[in-house]
């Protein structure tokens, strides 16, 4: 398990179509920085269904701050996204 302890860099993305993949969400924040972390959540009850959300963190504060503003309710594949820092309460153990 990565240590969290640098969660700031952590970027909650709500809103995600459910044809998104992992390789999407990498390909789309790569543009901002270096990704060291990606993860879509699956349906805790079916495996094979993944989430509407997903977690992406980048290397330094600068690059997320720089995504969280050029992302958020941006239109991608017919869904607004909602791009924000996550928030105390969600659960780091995700990536």
């Amino acid at each position: 398990m990565h240590d969290m302890n640098d969660n700031k860099t952590i970027i909650y993305i709500g809103n995600i179509p459910t044809i998104c993949t992992k390789d999407d969400l990498v390909q789309l924040f790569s543009a901002y920085g270096k990704i060291t972390h990606c993860k879509i959540p699956h349906n805790y009850f079916d495996e094979s269904e993944q989430m509407d959300y997903a977690f992406v963190k980048l290397e330094t504060i600068d690059q997320t701050i720089q995504a969280i503003n050029q992302l958020h309710n941006k239109k991608y594949k017919d869904s607004f996204l909602i791009v924000r820092p996550i928030q105390e309460t969600e659960n780091i153990k995700v990536i």
